[in-house]
């Protein structure tokens, strides 16, 4: 299994991706409040960041219960 992480950020919103053989996306809030976003090897930056904006007040929603 590969993982392949890097740091990206939209709308200000900085979060933290892991790729790996998987074939879904998936948005975690860690307990730290840090976003963790799980994508599958192939996904491109695009799609990852047009899911994060998407989920946008969900992930807004969640940090705050956090905080």
């Amino acid at each position: 299994m590969h993982f392949l992480y890097n740091v990206s950020e939209v709308m200000g919103l900085n979060y933290n991706i892991i790729r790996s053989n998987r074939k879904s996306i998936s948005i975690e809030i860690t307990k730290e409040a840090s976003v963790i976003v799980r994508a599958p090897l192939l996904a491109t930056d695009k799609m990852i960041a047009s899911l994060v904006a998407k989920k946008q007040a969900w992930i807004d929603e969640h940090l705050e219960i956090i905080r």
